[in-house]
């Protein structure tokens, strides 16, 4: 199920936008929009007339109920045939005495035709129509994105992250936002080492204010954990359920196994198997690495409130 903030794009400025194309992307027809209702799996046309708009609203109503925003908004942006407003740019800003001051100085500079420059001017057409969309979404807590050859939106960006919540120091806080920032540039090895670095600190942080001594092994990964493990008293028979101790196995076995991806793979040890590291298993990992934090926090604070 889509984020309900998509039903922002079914408003009449951003459907003109799409019909009459912005002047870069290709005038939809009745017939064009009853194309895209097709494509897409709407087929109850039934000839009736009805006005682009009419049609357009019907669409997007469609798409959001069936959670297809965003695959539109990639059909759409990307995939529209743009080589007639290319060509419109590419002579605009090559025209002698002509004032073509509306675009970027790096568009304005080409003067050469090739495929780089042509996909500099896609990339500059497609990014000013998202922006006109962003325009009319400006008292929404929606904004759409071009990332690369993805369109996406501040809603999946965020959705796929943990916010925490709790309180934490800002050192740990840094860690996290650098490994979200890394996630954002595809980065994925960066994140993997990144997430174990932030439940890493957080055992730190816990003994350290146990006042416990960890000096000997603080660059041991399992034994900070055991150490924090019986300072919370979450390995004492007795202590805790059956239920809650498999629990905390789970958590840490899959956390471990995100591990064993980091040691093979990640940034930290060289060699060419970046590409090995997905999105996938890098929000896994983050998210496992947030979650298993705010955990051993939340236990911690749940010790500290105990009766002496």
């Amino acid at each position: 199920m889509e984020d309900s903030l998509y039903d922002a794009l079914n408003q009449k400025k951003i459907i003109d936008l799409f019909i009459e194309g912005n002047d870069y992307f290709p005038r939809l027809s009745l017939i064009d929009i009853i194309g895209l209702h097709k494509e897409f799996g709407n087929l109850k046309y039934n000839g009736v007339y009805m006005s682009r708009n009419q049609a357009m609203s019907a669409f997007f109503n469609y798409i959001h109920k069936k959670s297809k925003t965003l695959k539109f908004l990639n059909y759409y942006i990307l995939k529209s045939d743009i080589k007639e407003a290319v060509n419109v740019v590419y002579w605009s800003v090559n025209q002698i005495d002509d004032n073509y001051s509306e675009f970027p100085e790096e568009i304005c500079n080409i003067n050469i035709w090739n495929d780089e420059n042509e996909e500099k001017i896609k990339s500059y057409i497609r990014d000013s129509f998202i922006n006109k969309i962003n325009d009319h979404l400006f008292s929404y807590d929606l904004k759409i994105i071009r990332e690369g050859n993805i369109i996406t939106s501040n809603k999946e960006s965020d959705f796929s992250l943990v916010s925490s919540d709790i309180e934490i120091d800002d050192d740990l806080r840094t860690l996290i936002d650098n490994a979200k920032e890394s996630l954002r540039s595809n980065d994925y090895a960066s994140v993997m080492t990144k997430s174990k670095s932030i439940v890493e600190a957080e055992f730190k942080n816990i003994l350290d204010r146990m006042n416990v001594d960890y000096g000997e092994y603080s660059k041991n990964f399992n034994k900070l954990r055991s150490a924090v493990n019986e300072q919370l008293g979450m390995v004492k028979q007795g202590t805790w359920g059956e239920r809650a101790k498999k629990l905390t196995r789970g958590i840490n076995i899959t956390f471990d196994t995100l591990l064993d991806l980091r040691n093979n793979f990640s940034d930290a040890h060289g060699g060419n198997d970046y590409s090995k590291i997905k999105k996938a298993e890098a929000i896994l990992s983050l998210n496992a690495a947030i979650s298993l934090s705010e955990y051993y926090e939340n236990i911690y604070e749940r010790q500290q409130k105990k009766p002496s």
